[in-house]
């Protein structure tokens, strides 16, 4: 009989998009617990949003792969109940998009309380060290409704979504045991680029020296190559150090840097091969 209870409580618990959860929650919940719809007039309010029905993911897209389309705004909503008597911190993780906002509601009016995505400013995240992430507050013994607003204006750089809750303690803790773990790779990755900088300012005064442009095209490729996994090493860190206000830039300077290299040592072998 316990069995059976149980089961039908948790088929509730999926059928109406609600999740209870005590003080020290520290799992990712199932993206299951979201219900979702789309707006493609891309201008609803979210009041006008929460009037909609929404329904699991595979209904609302046949895109079996989870990436969304650039030309609608998705929209996901969970209820959440904090039953503990101290406050609550969660996040909500919606992987890399372009924007994703955050709105709960409060006295029948659904207000914002967060934004993230990869081509938000470092200065107007919800946690400021997180492109992906919302911080979500619930008060001892509330019960609220979260809305969450997605749009793409480009699928580059974006991630399969497929959003997850994990409480913000837990958050810090898998960021720093990654932080940890890639200490060791982070100082190899930045001898390694000392080592090109070095290698293209020798390359860089044997050209002015000589005035041979086979070593200025060998020291735009090695310009070319270092910028670009610069770049990228950036752009996985958050893109908290680089572009940080402006970070559409990372985006769109970030690979070309490798178009420069190919380019350039193109042009170095030409030179060097004497191929006119």
């Amino acid at each position: 009989m316990k069995g059976i209870l149980h089961k039908i409580l948790l088929f509730w618990a999926f059928q109406y998009s609600f999740f209870v959860f005590a003080k020290d929650e520290n799992h990712l919940l199932k993206t299951g617990l979201f219900t979702f719809t789309i707006d493609t007039a891309n201008s609803q309010p979210a009041s006008k949003i929460a009037q909609k029905k929404f329904l699991p993911f595979e209904k609302v897209l046949e895109n079996k792969a989870n990436f969304l389309p650039t030309n609608i705004t998705f929209w996901c909503k969970i209820q959440l109940e904090n039953k503990s008597e101290n406050d609550t911190n969660l996040v909500f993780l919606g992987g890399f998009q372009n924007y994703i906002y955050a709105y709960k509601k409060t006295n029948f009016e659904y207000n914002k309380v967060g934004i993230c995505g990869n081509l938000v400013a470092k200065s107007s995240l919800s946690l400021p060290h997180y492109r992906q992430a919302i911080l979500l507050h619930l008060k001892a013994n509330e019960s609220a409704e979260f809305l969450f607003s997605i749009k793409n204006i480009t699928t580059y750089q974006v991630d399969k979504f497929e959003p997850k809750l994990i409480s913000l303690s837990k958050l810090s803790e898998t960021q720093e045991q990654l932080f940890r773990k890639n200490i060791f790779p982070n100082y190899l990755f930045f001898i390694g680029i000392g080592m090109f900088f070095i290698m293209l300012l020798y390359i860089l005064l044997k050209w002015l020296y000589q005035k041979d442009n086979t070593y200025f095209y060998y020291a735009m490729s090695i310009f070319g190559s270092s910028f670009y996994f610069l770049f990228n090493f950036f752009k996985a860190e958050n893109n908290q150090y680089l572009f940080s206000e402006n970070p559409i830039f990372i985006l769109l300077f970030s690979d070309s840097f490798i178009f420069l290299s190919i380019f350039a040592y193109w042009g170095f072998v030409r030179k060097f091969l004497y191929i006119d």
